[in-house]
Parts: structure tokens; C-alpha cells; sequence
């Protein structure tokens, strides 16, 4: 089975839950809207929740750059959160319908990408471990992760670029001092 199947029954489900709620989407309104027969979706996803968060990752790829140290990383994150508004229905039928675990663990990976590649930037000239790395990486993107949770929770009020700013505004600087505390106490 090809991608542009999985693809089709993604676009399909991102359809549909323009005009219906999640919890009224059933399996049969997916395989009529894509075209394929209920084997082929069974064969690229186990149930409908599996769809939703397989969709919000694909959602998500389209804001990452191919390669996500060419831009900064509240860059990409502002265009997350301005696509994320823009999707506002469906964003909030699956966030009120889905295991929240599942929501969290998605956002979670898609933050860990461009975090990761930002701290390891940072980290280059340091004397600092892998596991540190690590360290420092785990937090900031739990934080971020967090802090995009109870945004989307609480309606998304304030502008997309307005919250990004006020997040960069506190994150600016703290990483790299981070990292440079993890070198310093690597020195003791």
C-alpha cells in the first residue's frame, strides 16, 4: 500500500472534521470521502484515534523545515502556532476527543525536533556530554510542550505571534546558560 493512500484517507479525515465533531466521525464516513475500502484503512491505521494522531503529525511536518537549523526555532514554532489557530476546529474536536496523551506525545516529538537540533547547535563549543545534552534538551522541550498544551487549552486567546514572543522572551539566553552551567559543574 502506498503513502498517497495513507495521504488521501489523512486529507479525508482533515475533511470531515472541518463540518463534523470527532466523536460523530465514523470509519464508514472516512472510506467514502477517500475512496478506499475499510481493509485499506485498516491496513494503515489499527482505529480512528490512531488516524487523529498520525493527522496532527502530518499537520505538523508541514511547518518543519527540511533541514530545521536554517531557521529559528521560534520561527517554526510561530508557524505551528498560526497553523494551529487556522485549524482551530479540528484542532479542538481532537483535542476534546482524544486521548490527551496521544496530543501531548505528537507535540511532544515535533518540539523534540526542533529543540534538539537548536540545543545541539548551542552545545557544539562546549565541553559539555552527550547526556547533558540530553538533559537540557528534556527540559526546555517539557516546558514548550506544556506551555502549547494549556494555550490550545485555554482557546488559544492570545495571537500566535504574541505568545511565541513572550515564550522566546524567556527562553532567549536560558539555554545556552544552561548548557553552560552543565559545562561548569562538569569542571568540579
Amino acid at each position: 500500500m502506498s503513502t498517497f493512500t495513507k495521504k488521501a484517507i489523512i486529507e479525508s479525515f482533515i475533511k470531515i472534521l472541518e463540518k463534523k465533531n470527532f466523536d460523530k466521525i465514523t470509519i464508514k464516513d472516512i472510506i467514502e470521502e477517500s475512496g478506499v475500502s475499510r481493509s485499506t484503512f485498516y491496513y494503515h491505521f489499527v482505529d480512528i484515534y490512531e488516524l487523529a494522531e498520525e493527522t496532527f503529525e502530518y499537520e505538523c511536518q508541514k511547518v518543519l523545515p527540511e533541514n530545521i537549523t536554517d531557521e529559528p526555532w521560534q520561527e517554526i514554532l510561530l508557524n505551528a502556532t498560526q497553523l494551529a489557530k487556522e485549524s482551530r476546529r479540528q484542532l479542538y474536536h481532537a483535542f476534546n476527543n482524544i486521548d490527551r496523551q496521544r496530543l501531548e506525545k505528537a507535540l511532544y516529538k515535533m518540539i523534540e525536533r526542533i529543540m534538539k537540533e537548536y540545543i545541539l547547535e548551542l552545545s557544539k563549543n562546549l565541553n559539555i556530554s552527550y547526556e547533558d545534552v540530553e538533559f537540557v534538551t528534556t527540559c526546555y522541550v517539557s516546558a514548550l510542550s506544556g506551555i502549547i498544551m494549556k494555550w490550545i487549552g485555554e482557546g488559544m486567546k492570545d495571537d500566535a505571534a504574541i505568545f511565541i514572543k513572550k515564550v522566546s522572551y524567556i527562553f532567549n539566553g536560558s539555554i545556552l546558560q544552561a548548557l553552560e552551567k552543565c559545562e561548569d559543574s562538569n569542571k568540579n
